[in-house]
């Protein structure tokens, strides 16, 4: 059975209708502002190569280390979440994360990639162990092509600066 994946526009704002209605007209001033970053995890070379991104669980899983704990925390060994010592298949690794989709519920990592697996890449039905193979194939269809490489979705993003916290010789 699956669920459908339509996060709310106001999932993030305030619970009181009057703060929450404050907070809507504030962010609506701001949201087409471009997003200054002074403060991120986005390897340089990444932007300068402008390379495909290898696939979804490459992208979305295993450089997450709170995707990792949390699934790890279930039982998933973090050798099937390619963290091992011999490299893992990556659609097994995506099925891993589907599978295990209800235990990321109430987390900011759920709100993520509700936001991420909507908006970004148009997927209607929340993840399951049942539909793992077809997201995986919609999603890894997306990064093969040139809207989904890394500078075009920095122009996406609209995004002005982008600093990063990495080592400075990297």
């Amino acid at each position: 059975m699956s669920r459908e994946l339509s996060p709310h526009v106001d999932r993030l704002l305030p619970a009181d209708p009057g703060v929450r209605e404050l907070a809507r007209r504030l962010y609506d001033a701001v949201a087409a502002a471009p997003i200054l970053s002074p403060h991120g995890h986005v390897d340089a070379a990444l932007l300068a190569d402008d390379k495909p991104f290898p696939d979804p669980a490459t992208l979305l899983i295993t450089p997450d280390h709170y995707v990792l704990r949390l699934l790890h925390a279930v039982g998933v060994p973090l050798d099937a979440l390619g963290r091992g010592a011999a490299p893992a298949d990556p659609q097994e690794v995506w099925r891993a994360f589907c599978a295990n989709w209800d235990v990321f519920l109430g987390t900011p990592v759920r709100y993520w990639f509700e936001t991420s697996l909507s908006e970004v890449f148009g997927v209607t039905e929340q993840p399951s162990a049942g539909n793992a193979d077809e997201l995986y194939a919609h999603i890894d269809s997306q990064l093969r092509t040139a809207e989904f490489h890394p500078r075009a979705l920095f122009e996406r993003f609209r995004i002005a600066v982008l600093a990063t916290t990495d080592d400075p010789a990297d």
